[in-house]
């Protein structure tokens, strides 16, 4: 079973914690061109074709568990770009938006004081 893990790092720590992700894909996809070297010698062999499912099976075990770690890479750079070059966010001053909010009720006409009548 499959779970998804969360931890936090420093920002600048991001690159390294990916480049282990990446390391650990590039290792799942050498085991799979192992796996992959195995099968050529069971197919010119022609007898042993247990060992050959056997080996198509793990490379692809190893292929999809590389897809995985690149996959939670990618996700966790694209996080990053967005945090390390987003442009701040906009700061308010309540206080201000406050003091135009008031400027602005006091030029609204006050209803409650006027007529229905018509001049």
């Amino acid at each position: 079973m499959r779970v998804k893990m969360q931890y936090s790092v420093e920002l600048d720590e991001v690159p390294k914690e990916t480049r282990r992700l990446i390391s650990r894909a590039n290792g799942e996809i050498h085991d799979a061109g192992d796996h992959m070297d195995d099968i050529f010698v069971f197919i010119d062999s022609g007898t042993d074709y247990e060992n050959m499912l056997d080996s198509i099976d793990q490379a692809r075990k190893n292929l999809a568990e590389a897809d995985f770690r690149l996959g939670d890479a990618e996700a966790i750079l694209q996080g990053y770009m967005q945090a390390k070059y987003a442009l701040p966010q906009e700061q308010h001053d309540f206080g201000q938006i406050q003091e135009q909010l008031e400027a602005l009720k006091g030029a609204i006409p006050s209803v409650a004081g006027e007529s229905d009548e018509q001049p």
